[in-house]
């Protein structure tokens, strides 16, 4: 009986204690890389806002704190928070890949592209197996109308990672700008094949059609001697121009 009494109230204690004690610098990052995993992008700021008032700027907070931190005021389109957080971090670590990027791709939702350009062939410099940097200064070479060079960035990207469901349906789109038809609808057959109802894919196919100078199947025999590694199978639904990639932070646990 005595045992048992003092069994609970053992755990009483243990109960009022973990509600008692203010959550670690652990616990705190793990909560707001929580928030982030289920978009939940205003509660992850107001974890980090708390967090950066009590830590200065480190290799631990960079990774922890300010990346995911800039990331985030970045997917909910607060560009000026972005930018200025981005800007904070290369003042100290002018060569961190990921702020780079970060930077790069601000500056390109803000249509400041020749900037963007600068910062993205710095980061492809700096993490030249990072296909994100090769995608993002494809777009920006496609907006500037200097489509070849974009192609080109798109096919490096492809080669860093070939898995990327919207960079296949952007560089088929651009093989389609430029008259490369058998090209682009290569790419459109092995979307279709991940996602074999895909409206927007299917759409796309029977647009080119027409277009092409041989029998689809005879440009799929020939093509696919090269050994194109398989896609995921994911669903990407119909908006597929939606370029999500982040910058390559981790949290802790």
């Amino acid at each position: 009986m005595i045992k048992t009494f003092i069994s609970f109230a053992f755990c009483i204690l243990v109960y009022i204690y973990g509600f008692c004690t203010p959550p670690s610098y652990i616990d705190q990052t793990n909560q707001a890389a929580l928030y982030r995993s289920i978009g939940d992008y205003p509660s992850a700021i107001k974890q980090y806002k708390l967090l950066i008032k009590e830590k200065t700027l480190d290799k631990e907070t960079l990774k922890y704190i300010y990346l995911p931190l800039s990331e985030s005021y970045y997917y909910l389109n607060k560009l000026s928070d972005a930018k200025e957080l981005f800007q904070k971090i290369l003042s100290v670590f002018p060569d961190c890949p990921p702020a780079l990027f970060g930077m790069g791709r601000v500056l390109f939702a803000r249509g400041k592209f020749d900037e963007s350009a600068e910062i993205l062939k710095k980061a492809v410099k700096v993490n030249p197996d990072f296909p994100g940097n090769y995608i993002y200064l494809a777009q920006v070479k496609t907006m500037q109308n200097e489509i070849e060079k974009a192609r080109s960035f798109y096919i490096q990207a492809l080669k860093k990672d070939s898995h990327q469901v919207e960079l296949r349906y952007y560089l088929a789109r651009l093989y389609q700008s430029l008259g490369l038809n058998e090209e682009a609808y290569i790419q459109y057959h092995r979307l279709e094949n991940v996602d074999s109802k895909n409206a927007l894919v299917l759409a796309k196919i029977k647009d080119i059609l027409p277009l092409l100078a041989r029998k689809p199947e005879d440009i799929i025999k020939v093509k696919t001697l090269r050994k194109f590694s398989p896609l995921r199978v994911v669903k990407f639904y119909e908006k597929i121009p939606v370029i999500r990639i982040g910058i390559n932070t981790s949290h802790r646990g």
